[in-house]
């Protein structure tokens, strides 16, 4: 194994890199929920919510909502509450 890929192998899921709060968003977008919606459920303002959506992006190398979505659903993360859990 060369040194970027051993560099690679040692680099976390990018979900496990996010801050709880944003794993709760990614889960809130699975259900749907608009920016506006997540804001009012975590009484927060939708700026706020939004913000934490381009970090949770960037986090994931995506440049949009849905493409973070499928990313994560590949993942097999939103359906598996052990991972969900970590």
């Amino acid at each position: 194994m060369g040194t970027d890929d051993a560099r690679h192998a040692l680099q976390p899921e990018p979900i496990l890199a996010l801050t709880p709060r944003r794993r709760y968003i990614l889960r809130l977008l699975d259900q749907g929920l608009s920016n506006k919606q997540i804001a009012l459920s975590l009484g927060i303002s939708p700026f706020t919510v939004r913000n934490h959506i381009v970090i949770i992006m960037g986090a994931l190398g995506v440049t949009t909502r849905a493409r973070a979505l499928e990313n994560v659903e590949a993942t097999g993360w939103l359906n598996d509450p052990a991972k969900r859990d970590q």
